[in-house]
Order: structure tokens, then C-alpha cells, then sequence
């Protein structure tokens, strides 16, 4: 293993699913419709191993136009990746659970972004770039839904409809 405190080991592909948009070869170049305006999401998911010397990532990323109006060259562009990562064995515990949530996710994306351009690279128009995400706020917002206590109507009221 390398100096850092945490490595991928390896990743693999689950999913790439990628839709060119063919109205957007006939739209013209004035057409104000037309541009590359996408919204993106993107989710993860992390798996500790019982050993605690690795972690496996799952991140996955979605873009698709931002709205029905606009003519984007893609309809959709989405991809998943699994990684396993590990850590050297100086990595505390609280160094290993902010590196596989911050770290492994970045890197993932990174991955995700050359899998895409590659993908896509002879498509009309030149390859598609996902955009930079703001993970520190994707995994922040996780963790505050996951910490959240449940919300009422999880089916463990009581019946309140009469019985006739």
C-alpha cells in the first residue's frame, strides 16, 4: 500500500446509462432553447468491513436537463461505481469514517467523470463533463436525515379509521 491512509483497491461499474438527446441535432445553433443546462444529484452509500481495515463506497450520480423546455444534447446521464477502499494501519477510527465519507466519494466522482468523457467523447458536440458537486454538503445532509428521529404516519399509529 501506498503512504496515504487510505487507498482504493478497486472499483467497478454497475451502472452507465447515457441517452443523447437527438433534438438537439436539429435545433439551431440561436435556438435559446438549446444549451447545456443540466441539474445533478447524487446519493452514496457506505458499507464499514468487520475488520475495519476497509470500506466499500457506493456513489451514484444523475443529470438530466433542468427543464422540459430546454434542448441539452443528453436527456440523462447517470452512473454508479462501487469502490473498496482501505486504510494503513496508523489510520485511527475517526480518520478512517471522515476518509471513507468525504474521501472515498471525491474519488469515486473523479472516476465517474472519466468513465462519462470517455463515454461520450464522440458524441456530437464532444464528450459530457458531470459537473463538480458539492459533496461536503450532499454527505452532510445525509447524515443530519439518517441521525433524524422517524416522522409521524410510519404506520405505528393506531387505527383511527371506524369500523362499521
Amino acid at each position: 500500500m501506498s503512504d496515504s491512509e487510505m487507498s482504493l483497491e478497486l472499483f467497478r461499474l454497475q451502472r452507465l446509462e447515457i441517452e443523447f438527446n437527438d433534438d438537439s441535432l436539429s435545433a439551431g445553433e440561436d435556438d435559446e432553447r438549446c444549451r447545456e443546462a443540466y441539474t445533478a444529484e447524487a446519493d452514496f452509500d457506505l458499507w464499514e468491513r468487520a475488520e475495519g481495515a476497509k470500506c466499500v463506497t457506493k456513489l451514484r450520480v444523475d443529470c438530466y436537463p433542468e427543464s422540459p423546455e430546454v434542448v441539452t444534447r443528453f436527456s440523462k446521464v447517470s452512473i454508479t461505481l462501487f469502490g473498496i477502499f482501505s486504510f494503513s494501519a496508523e489510520t485511527t477510527e475517526e480518520m478512517k469514517s471522515q476518509l471513507a465519507r468525504y474521501n472515498s466519494v471525491a474519488i469515486l466522482h473523479g472516476i465517474a467523470r472519466g468513465v462519462v468523457v470517455s463515454a461520450t467523447g464522440s458524441c456530437p458536440g464532444g464528450p459530457f463533463l458531470l459537473p463538480v458537486l458539492n459533496y461536503h454538503e450532499i454527505i452532510e445532509k445525509k447524515l443530519a436525515q439518517e441521525s433524524a428521529p422517524p416522522e409521524e404516519g410510519c404506520g405505528d399509529e393506531e387505527d383511527t379509521v371506524p369500523k362499521g
